[in-house]
């Protein structure tokens, strides 16, 4: 299991990017394109990335959505 470390900077405008493409789980959207392009705007390395994604997804979530983590 990977658990997020505080040694990932998380940076204000990766988290704007992010926030503003939350999925809600609305009936017209697709969340294998909300997965895709949140993986797209990572950017970050291979050593780093799980723990990113991790800490990261919840911000890429809103509604209904964010209430089953």
């Amino acid at each position: 299991m990977v658990r997020p470390t505080k040694g990932l900077e998380m940076k204000p405008t990766l988290l704007s990017l992010i926030i503003a493409n939350q999925f809600d789980g609305l009936d017209n959207e697709d969340p294998y394109i909300h997965l895709t392009k949140f993986y797209g705007t990572m950017g970050i390395s291979r050593e780093n990335e799980k723990v990113a994604y991790l800490r990261l997804f919840p911000f890429s979530l809103n509604g209904k959505e964010k209430n089953l983590l």
